[in-house]
């Protein structure tokens, strides 16, 4: 999940940014311009946008920047919560003094194209400068997500881990051995599993739009490999 920021600031911002994305694992975005030699240790403000609206989650967000002011006393941050992908997307295309320096996102999917813009900083000179090796601290996952075409423009948030949940009675009493293994054993299995009742079913053996925050159509897609792209570079997501 990344973070972006893009107003035209002095080297001591991208800094700061790149600062904020090692300790809040965020990302930065900004000029191309803006590089790694930046004097740091100015007094600078920048403004950090996040999605988060929950009054628990917006006090761990204040506390965590301050931590980082506390360790950083130059560097000052403005946040604004509950700042959405599409409100965030529209302040950095109308640029301006108001568009945010640095962003968190609850999405990976703009990574290539902020990446590939120049909207988002490169973070490469940040992490060599600061010691860091991003393949052997991030996972291999996060590490890739977090790049496109070589620039490192963003760092990770956080990241799931997911697991398949049964119900081991449930499957006894169906004749199903072991849980599935690949998509069509799961929808086999959940045929076996379902049980009408009138209308409606008394049981669902798989419930595919349940908690959809984290059932979304892209993390199933994912598993099929699909070929995003054709040999041109269009969009091949409707044709495949």
């Amino acid at each position: 999940m990344p973070e972006v920021s893009r107003k035209p600031h002095r080297a001591a911002l991208a800094a700061a940014c790149a600062t904020m994305a090692l300790l809040a694992t965020a990302s930065c975005t900004g000029q191309s311009n803006a590089g790694a030699t930046d004097d740091a240790s100015k007094e600078t403000t920048i403004t950090f946008w996040h999605a988060w609206s929950a009054p628990n989650e917006v006090a761990a967000v204040k506390a965590l920047i301050a931590g980082f002011e506390k360790a950083h006393p130059n560097i000052h941050v403005d946040v604004v919560g509950n700042m959405t992908d599409d409100k965030i997307n529209q302040a950095l295309r109308a640029g301006g003094d108001k568009a945010p320096d640095v962003i968190s996102s609850f999405t990976t999917n703009n990574v290539g194209k902020f990446c590939s813009s120049g909207a988002l900083v490169d973070l490469n000179p940040f992490f060599e400068k600061s010691g860091v090796d991003p393949q052997r601290t991030f996972p291999k996952a996060m590490n890739e997500y977090t790049q496109f075409d070589g620039k490192r423009c963003a760092a990770p948030l956080l990241g799931d881990a997911y697991g398949l949940y049964y119900n081991k009675t449930a499957f006894e009493k169906a004749g199903i051995e072991q849980p599935p293994k690949t998509w069509s054993e799961l929808e086999a299995d959940a045929k076996k599993l379902t049980i009408p009742d009138g209308d409606g079913f008394k049981r669902l053996g798989f419930m595919p739009d349940y908690h959809g925050w984290e059932t979304t159509t892209e993390h199933y897609l994912a598993q099929f490999s699909p070929a995003y792209f054709d040999a041109d570079g269009k969009s091949n997501v409707a044709g495949d």
